[in-house]
């Protein structure tokens, strides 16, 4: 519980950080410093000692299978709109170095957990969020066939999984 001097004190600290003064460290007990945010910045701006390159860039990309067997996007489509919404909020238990599919026509999703110890739940829409990406990184233009790929996705633990689309006779095992 605060007491009502340092009550004072962190608010008199708080106006003077608003008007863009430091607060000299002797007005300040140990016991009543404040931690203090910086930012947000962008990911691309220029900070202390820091490049504005596209280095610092994080960009997520799906992993294209190049050369593997077709799958017609058309199924590929039907199932995206079917995961994300029939029942998007649907959860599929994930355990430990497994997997869960879904297949309509010549496609077949696939979620991962490679992860030895951990497990997870996925959520339909996850599936077909990650699947849609691969549809649109990895089968450019009008084309009507393509082989696929994989998109990293997350469980509803947080823990990060690999979701794939792929040609039905693919195997999800890993």
């Amino acid at each position: 519980m605060l007491t009502a001097k340092a009550l004072l004190s962190l608010l008199a600290a708080c106006a003077t950080l608003a008007n863009g003064a430091a607060v000299p460290a002797a007005a300040a007990s140990p016991a009543e410093k404040v931690l203090v945010l910086e930012g947000p910045f962008p990911l691309n701006s220029t900070i202390e000692g820091r490049s504005s390159s596209d280095e610092h860039v994080l960009v997520k990309r799906a992993a294209c299978n190049r050369g593997a067997a077709s799958i017609y996007l058309g199924d590929i489509d039907e199932t995206v709109r079917q995961l994300q919404n029939d029942y998007p909020d649907q959860l599929s238990y994930l355990p430990a170095r497994s997997y869960v599919g879904w297949n309509k026509g010549e496609a077949r999703i696939c979620a991962q957990n490679r992860y030895y110890a951990d497990n997870t739940r996925v959520k339909r829409w996850e599936a077909g969020w990650a699947a849609n990406v691969v549809r649109n990184e990895c089968c450019p233009g009008s084309r009507s066939y393509c082989g696929g790929g994989s998109q990293q996705g997350h469980g509803d633990s947080g823990l990060a999984i690999d979701i794939s689309a792929m040609h039905k006779t693919g195997t999800c095992n890993f």
